[in-house]
């Protein structure tokens, strides 16, 4: 007798403890998940999420972003063997049925910087006494240069698409959302540029981050564009459409300026031999010389340092890949 109590007194405390287990499992949490709660804790969170915005625009954006800009424009070709898609597309066919017309990624990359933007604002000090104010402000102003780049793509290909500001964290939002008027998107994109663009990184410390990442001269070059964009616009009047060519010329000066200071400071001393001497000397632009002579044989200097090796004196952003596309170093 008294050993089956005791056989019973084991399968007890079995069954409890089994219990006991049971009832912590739910509270574990998956050891290949990342909980939002237990995220967004100091600045390398949020350089890891304003990261992987750029790896998003280096997927299929840059893919996207070259079909549309130059698969319709003078300087293709249909030859024998374009997919039908681009066939399509070449004709003008912007259906949602043409697959070459897809914007889901850059919308991926939207909501990226939505999250960034959204987010970074629970991280800056006293969280991460490391990641300030004026730190969070130029992530945000870097994260707004990403986004609108991407609805400024989307706009001069699409015209009027759905324009979203706010993150989406799970499936209960509501995706379904009605096409927003591009000038509305475009004014609205100048506005957020122009609140944010003097808090972006004026200069990072490594060269290819100067080109491969947003900085402030690079907002400029954006805005720029975004207001020859904007004055293009025929309905506008004419008082209307000067000023946004006022404020284009604004920003082109402050670039060209950024630029020639760039030159006179040469921290490196390594701009000078690069740079075309007679444009410099007639017109006070420093340019890199189209043209290098080595050994008696001309290389394009040009060239080679802007569309090959990349991240170039002349360069004010790019998408910078390492040695396979899917290494990126921008960051």
């Amino acid at each position: 007798m008294k050993k089956m109590k005791n056989i019973f007194k084991t399968i007890a405390l079995v069954l409890f403890a089994g219990t006991t287990l049971v009832s912590c499992d739910l509270d574990l949490l998956p050891l290949d998940s990342i909980v939002v709660e237990n995220y967004w804790k100091n600045k390398d969170d949020v350089e890891n999420v304003l990261r992987s915005c750029y790896v998003g625009m280096m997927e299929d954006c840059i893919s996207k972003m070259i079909t549309w800009g130059e698969v319709r424009s003078d300087n293709v070709d249909v030859g024998q063997n374009v997919p039908l898609n681009l066939q399509q597309l070449i004709k003008g066919n912007l259906k949602q049925t043409n697959a070459a017309c897809n914007w889901s990624s850059f919308y991926t990359v939207i909501n990226r910087c939505n999250v960034v933007i959204d987010k970074s604002e629970q991280v800056k000090d006293p969280v991460d006494p490391n990641y300030t104010e004026s730190d969070c402000r130029a992530t945000q102003a870097e994260a707004k240069g990403l986004r609108a780049l991407c609805y400024f793509y989307l706009i001069r290909t699409f015209k009027d698409v759905p324009y979203v500001k706010e993150p989406s964290y799970d499936d209960s939002q509501d995706f379904v959302i009605p096409v927003t008027p591009h000038e509305e998107i475009l004014d609205d994109l100048i506005k957020d540029i122009e609140e944010c663009k003097d808090q972006a990184v004026n200069k990072f410390p490594d060269e290819k981050k100067n080109s491969g990442r947003i900085t402030r001269v690079a907002l400029y070059s954006l805005l720029a564009d975004m207001y020859l964009w904007r004055a293009s616009d025929a309905n506008l009047p004419q008082g209307q459409q000067e000023e946004f060519y006022r404020k284009a010329i604004q920003c082109a000066d402050f670039v060209i300026k950024f630029k020639q200071n760039q030159y006179k400071v040469d921290e490196k001393g390594n701009l000078n031999s690069q740079m075309d001497s007679y444009v410099y000397g007639q017109y006070g632009y420093p340019l890199l010389a189209e043209r290098q002579t080595s050994g008696g044989t001309e290389t394009p200097q040009a060239y080679k340092k802007i569309f090959e090796q990349g991240n170039s004196y002349e360069s004010i952003f790019e998408l910078t890949f390492g040695q396979n596309a899917s290494d990126p170093k921008n960051t």
